[in-house]
């Protein structure tokens, strides 16, 4: 479950770190630029299937949400 923030954002020091699955590379870029625009700070992940975003799950800490096509 994603973290609900009341003004939207994560508190200062607290980054947020976004993992995007998608195989469809025009859907991945416009989600991470509207992701970038909600979120400036937030760190942003991305992966093109199943195999990468395990890959990424195993390898990388603190994941906040994971976006799954």
């Amino acid at each position: 479950m994603m973290a609900h923030y009341i003004d939207g954002h994560a508190p200062k020091g607290k980054k947020m770190k976004f993992l995007l699955a998608d195989d469809h590379g025009l859907f991945r870029e416009v989600l991470v630029q509207y992701i970038e625009r909600a979120e400036p700070e937030a760190a942003i992940i991305v992966a093109r299937d199943a195999h990468e975003v395990m890959e990424m799950v195993e390898s990388e800490v603190g994941i906040s949400l994971i976006l799954l096509d």
